[in-house]
């Protein structure tokens, strides 16, 4: 074991286990999970931010009203000018600290025993051994977020590596340090930084690996022309107009004065269907189509020979069969359940009708 690997030990087995006052713990605006949003922001204005959208700290409120906190649950911790600051639990202490601050509006007989118990909380501080300390804490937050019981979401873990591996410059020591290979690495932060890159975003609380699995296929990389030093996971080229297209097609339509995505407008709803992106996108007839606005069915027959789209529709068919005759079977006395039932026999018919005079030997 090396000097830095014994410090980094010492100092994880020393983490000191306690209770503070919430008043001597801080909020940390570097956290990863909150992307740089938080900087240069108050420690007021961050808890007002902590407690609202989109982290939604509030709703932790009612746990620690009827439980208090969990010790076996504490806050990380490391010392700094006098007071602690969070590496993990902020929004946990918002909600403690929101409590505190409006206590007449909370207690109750019945809970006022477990405000009280708020006025202290279990922290865990890390000892400050220099250099080490920091190594330290990152292998914890990492072992803790990227494989343990409190895992972050996905975009957050690759907020947490693409820092770490900024701050350190050496990607190799980030994979040994958190165990975590290089191909793990590059599943987060190829579609992270090709966000940074083009300087887009996803809506909040949207799934990650779309984008994510959507960079693994091969016609979506060509269609966005995105060029990834391997060995660095940089992102040396991406066309951003494209990868624009391309959040349209999987997240929905952008509105830029509302800053939101329209969902309704996105081509695909899950990942099974990326497939299916894919293809279209390695396509110019099928992907120009796909940027005009329409769907994806319609760009899938710039690709497709005669024989795959019958295959597919006889797919569509049956799925559809199973969905609504399965699924809407006993519950078709309502007036608007028999108007799609009605529609979907009608459309039942005429693609039975179809398939019957082609030509199917497939």
């Amino acid at each position: 074991m090396s000097t830095q690997e014994k410090t980094i030990a010492e100092a994880i087995v020393r983490a000191e286990f306690g209770y503070v006052s919430p008043d001597e713990l801080q909020f940390d605006p570097n956290n990863p999970r909150f992307g740089g949003e938080l900087l240069r922001k108050r420690q007021e204005q961050i808890q007002e931010l902590l407690i609202g959208k989109p982290y939604y700290a509030s709703e932790l409120i009612d746990s620690f009203l009827e439980n208090g906190f969990i010790g076996y649950e504490p806050l990380v911790v490391r010392k700094e000018d006098g007071l602690y600051v969070v590496l993990e639990g902020n929004r946990r202490l918002a909600a403690v600290k929101h409590i505190l601050q409006n206590r007449t509006q909370y207690e109750t007989a019945e809970n006022k025993g477990k405000i009280n118990s708020l006025e202290e909380i279990p922290v865990l501080k890390f000892p400050d051994i220099g250099a080490g300390q920091d190594a330290a804490q990152r292998i914890y937050l990492g072992v803790r977020h990227l494989f343990g019981y409190r895992e972050w979401p996905p975009l957050s873990k690759a907020k947490f590596l693409h820092r770490e591996i900024k701050e350190l410059g050496d990607i190799d020591r980030v994979v040994r340090e958190l165990g975590i290979t290089k191909s793990d690495i590059q599943r987060y932060l190829t579609p992270y930084r090709v966000l940074l890159k083009t300087e887009s975003d996803i809506p909040e609380g949207k799934d990650f690996w779309l984008l994510g699995e959507s960079l693994t296929r091969s016609g979506v990389r060509k269609y966005v022309q995105l060029d990834v030093n391997r060995k660095t996971v940089q992102v040396n080229h991406v066309n951003a107009k494209k990868v624009s297209h391309l959040l349209d097609f999987v997240y929905g339509k952008y509105n830029k004065s509302k800053r939101t995505r329209d969902p309704s407008t996105a081509r695909i709803s899950d990942t099974r269907q990326l497939k299916d992106l894919a293809r279209a996108l390695g396509s110019d007839d099928a992907s120009a189509a796909l940027e005009l606005g329409h769907d994806l069915q319609l760009a899938l027959m710039l690709v497709e020979t005669r024989e795959e789209s019958i295959k597919r529709l006889k797919r569509l068919l049956r799925e559809l069969t199973a969905l609504f005759k399965d699924g809407l079977r006993l519950r078709a006395r309502a007036q608007a359940e028999k108007d799609v039932l009605d529609t979907f026999r009608d459309f039942e018919k005429a693609a039975k009708s179809y398939l019957e005079n082609v030509d199917t030997d497939i």
